[in-house]
C-alpha cells in the first residue's frame, strides 16, 4: 500500500475539482458555477477512467478471473468489465498511441471512448499494420485533445485507410479476406 500524502501539496490535482464538487450546493449554484462543477466532473470521470483501466490491467496480472473479479467487484454486467479489462490491456499493450491515450486519461484530458475507439480502429488492421499505426502517438493523442469522439474515429479510419493504401490494401479486399 502507499503512502497518504500528508500536505496539500503532495495530493493529486485530481482532489481539489473532487472537494470543490463534494462541497458544490447546487440548488444555490449559479450559471457559471454549474458549468465550472460538470467541467470539473467530466474530468474526473475521465480520471477514473484512466485510474480504473490501470488497476483492471494489475488485476489481469494478479487474478486468475480478472473480469469476474472485476465485475463483481464493481456491481458491473459482464460486458461492462470486459470494456474494463479491454481498456486496461488496450492502453499497455497497443503500442506507443495506447500509451498516449491512457497518460492522456490519467490526466483528465481523454476519456475513456477514446481509447476504446482508436483500439477498435486497430482492430481493424492486419496484425502488421497495427504497429505503424500505434507509431502515429502524437498525432493520435493530438486528434484526442481536439476532437469529439465522433469525428476522432473518423480521422483514425482516415489514417487506417492510408496505411493500408501505403501497402496496397484496401478494407473491403481485407474484410473479404476475413
Amino acid at each position: 500500500m502507499t503512502s497518504v500524502p500528508t500536505s496539500s501539496a503532495d495530493l493529486h490535482p485530481m482532489v481539489e475539482r473532487l472537494a470543490r464538487l463534494v462541497a458544490l450546493d447546487v440548488p444555490q449554484a449559479d450559471r457559471e458555477t454549474c458549468r465550472q462543477a460538470l467541467s470539473d466532473f467530466a474530468t474526473v470521470r475521465r480520471f477514473l477512467q484512466g485510474f480504473e483501466s490501470r488497476v483492471a490491467y494489475r488485476l489481469k496480472e494478479v487474478s486468475p478471473t480478472p473480469e469476474s473479479d472485476t465485475a463483481q467487484s464493481t456491481g458491473s454486467t459482464g460486458r461492462e468489465a470486459a470494456q474494463s479489462q479491454n481498456r486496461g490491456t488496450g492502453r499497455h499493450e497497443s503500442g506507443p498511441a495506447g500509451e498516449a491515450l491512457g497518460e492522456g486519461m490519467d490526466e483528465g484530458r481523454l476519456s475513456g471512448a477514446h481509447l476504446d475507439t482508436y483500439l477498435r480502429i486497430r482492430d481493424t488492421l492486419k496484425p502488421e499494420l497495427r504497429e505503424e499505426f500505434s507509431n502515429y502517438a502524437d498525432d493520435i493523442a493530438g486528434w484526442a485533445g481536439v476532437f469529439h469522439v465522433d469525428l476522432f474515429a473518423r480521422r483514425l479510419r482516415a489514417l487506417a485507410d492510408e496505411i493500408r493504401e501505403r501497402h496496397g490494401l484496401r478494407l473491403l479486399d481485407e474484410q473479404k479476406r476475413r
